[in-house]
């Protein structure tokens, strides 16, 4: 039997052309805003007056792999920022109208301005995320190689540099973005410890350079469902 080959690991961010990239996936684009914060009234003056509609700032450079479940998640959640939003500004419309937007009269109205300003934040950062979503479905998971929605037991091993080594098995599953379960064996493909089996087949090494040593990621097996995965290990125990 050949040994195993090997490759020295790169790192690099994932765009649609890179290995990570989960070919069956829907390019997805951001959905209108559920809803615009309504206008404060324009007799207030000063500061109050300003109407904030977050829009998309720039460009991502990644795209973000997610389940449907996780997708619609992120759309729902969305919604709620923006309503957070509007009932934020709201509010400060109430203060200024009370009492001005000077800091020392007023500090409810400057504690709103700052609610106000995170929030706009928060909802700026999410439209960008979604820009980029690819949907992914794992009802097929691939066997061929290590991709997103991929079950894959492998081993990784640390040379160190006087010669000891450590050697460690593992079986994840590996998941969409900000969907990491460790209780369920779940592995989001952004973490470290994922990002050098991605692209591999079984058989074959990834080399990864680290403080410790170097570290040699080989993918074992890969299965097509948990039940799979479950019996494999069931009959190691056995043996």
């Amino acid at each position: 039997m050949p040994p195993p080959r090997k490759r020295k690991f790169s790192p690099k961010p994932c765009t649609s052309s890179d290995r990570c990239a989960w070919k069956g996936g829907k390019t997805l684009t951001i959905p209108p805003a559920s809803g615009t914060t309504p206008p404060i009234p324009p007799d207030t003056g000063g500061s109050a007056t300003t109407n904030v509609h977050p829009q998309p700032r720039k460009e991502l450079t990644m795209t973000i792999y997610v389940s449907p479940e996780t997708f619609e998640k992120m759309e729902k959640k969305l919604k709620t920022y923006e309503e957070e939003l509007r009932k934020i500004q709201e509010e400060k419309a109430i203060a200024y109208h009370e009492s001005g937007d000077t800091w020392h009269d007023n500090p409810g109205f400057n504690d709103l301005e700052q609610q106000e300003s995170r929030k706009v934040r928060q909802i700026l950062e999410l439209r960008d995320q979604l820009q980029e979503v690819q949907i992914i479905d794992t009802r097929e998971r691939n066997t061929k190689e290590v991709a997103i929605g991929s079950i894959v037991k492998f081993s990784r091993t640390l040379i160190r540099p006087d010669g000891s080594q450590k050697y460690q098995e593992q079986i994840y599953e590996i998941a969409g973005y900000g969907e990491t379960d460790l209780e369920k064996g779940r592995v989001s493909y952004t973490a470290p410890i994922v990002q050098p089996l991605l692209g591999l087949p079984e058989g074959e090494i990834e080399t990864v350079d680290t403080e410790e040593g170097e570290v040699d990621y080989e993918v074992l097996k890969l299965y097509p469902d948990w039940e799979s995965a479950r019996r494999d290990l069931a009959s190691e125990e056995d043996e």
